[in-house]
């Protein structure tokens, strides 16, 4: 995964058409949160989603069909999807450290919106 701090494009990994993605880091109080954002080719602005792959905070990545097919299936449907990956508890760190990325990359998006092609008045976020 490249670690960007924009949203420098990277190669459209996926077999399904329509859809752009690219992988950045949102800037967070711990460092910098890798994202991946799934964005529909046409360009334009549009609702945008924040996506949370699952795992309880200690699995889990943006690889994961539960991320990546999400935010493909998401962004197909004409949304600017930016796939979250937060830092896991196996890897040392302990709460608020993950949610504490979860609500930066959010807020991150939301200041970027327009860089992404964003509509920042329909921007929601979820996760598994």
């Amino acid at each position: 995964m490249t670690d960007t701090t924009d949203t420098t494009d990277t190669t459209d990994t996926g077999s399904n058409t329509g859809i752009t993605i690219r992988d950045a880091a949102a800037d967070g109080p711990h460092g910098s949160i890798p994202i991946r954002v799934y964005a529909p080719s046409a360009g334009g602005v549009h609702p945008g989603f924040v996506w949370n792959h699952g795992g309880g905070f200690v699995g889990g990545d943006l690889d994961m069909p539960e991320a990546d097919w999400v935010s493909r299936s998401v962004a197909e449907r004409g949304f600017v999807v930016v796939s979250v990956f937060y830092r896991l508890a196996v890897d040392g760190v302990h709460f608020p450290v993950p949610s504490d990325d979860v609500v930066a990359a959010f807020r991150w998006v939301a200041a970027h919106a327009a860089e992404l092609g964003i509509d920042p008045d329909r921007l929601a976020i979820g996760g598994a």
